[in-house]
């Protein structure tokens, strides 16, 4: 079974969206060095975080070698975070059973979840390996892979060393994501009800195509939601997930 790790937003200038969030009293943290990062976060205690994702269109050129090396859906995945505008883009699902070797080649291994979704009959990448430094010098190491069709959520290892906070606070009052709703056409719904019958907050409702619809937090103050990227409760009937 899967669990929702993160959801992605894509950004034209990374660096004018965490001025804005740290602004609206979010502990925006930097993946990289800010001159060289593709990308931010917003971490919680709990559940699922925030990517605020830049991507210069030039990086959809990868989509060739990606696909020789990794199979299309990796390529195709790549172009689409190169080229899609501005906005909620994608999901991040892990496994929802912890790792519990220190080891970080078994903790960022995805080579079992790879087999398994394969015999469950899902087309995907193979795991491919990645890694960051952190402005404050730590290398962070982790695996991903796509699925095909590119509209689903695509899956990631944990990441070593672990990036939770132990503790962290936002101004804002920020505690958590408490709803990730995603609109999903009837040829996917049968991936959500079987990977993930019982996901906390990641909630799909009928649509013509898949896609993320809209994230609301949980604390934050109403003034620093105005106008944001994040979206009020509404009163939405979810698709009944299960067997």
């Amino acid at each position: 079974m899967l669990k929702c790790s993160h959801v992605v937003y894509k950004v034209n200038c990374l660096e004018d969206i965490v001025r804005e969030y740290r602004e609206r009293g979010f502990d925006v943290q930097w993946g990289s060095m800010p001159k060289k990062a593709f990308n931010a976060f917003i971490r919680f205690r709990s559940g699922p975080f925030i990517e605020f994702l830049e991507l210069p269109r030039r990086y959809a050129l990868l989509r060739y070698p990606l696909n020789w090396f990794y199979g299309s859906p990796a390529g195709q995945r790549m172009a689409y975070w190169a080229t899609c505008p501005e906005g909620w883009c994608d999901v991040a699902l892990e496994e929802k059973a912890g790792k519990s070797s220190i080891g970080t080649e078994d903790i960022i291994s995805l080579q079992d979840l790879y087999l398994s979704l394969r015999n469950s009959g899902i087309t995907l990448s193979r795991p491919i390996a990645g890694k960051r430094r952190r402005p404050d010098g730590q290398l962070v190491r982790y695996s991903f892979m796509l699925p095909e069709p590119g509209q689903l959520p695509f899956i990631v290892s944990p990441y070593f060393p672990s990036q939770r906070p132990t503790e962290v606070v936002h101004p804002n009052g920020a505690l958590e994501i408490k709803q990730i709703l995603m609109g999903c056409c009837s040829n996917d719904q049968f991936f959500f009800d079987k990977f993930l019958p019982d996901d906390h907050w990641l909630m799909t409702v009928t649509a013509e195509y898949t896609h993320v619809q809209s994230v609301i937090l949980y604390g934050a103050d109403c003034s620093a939601l105005k106008g944001s990227i994040f979206s009020r409760q509404e009163n939405i009937q979810p698709n009944i997930r299960g067997n």
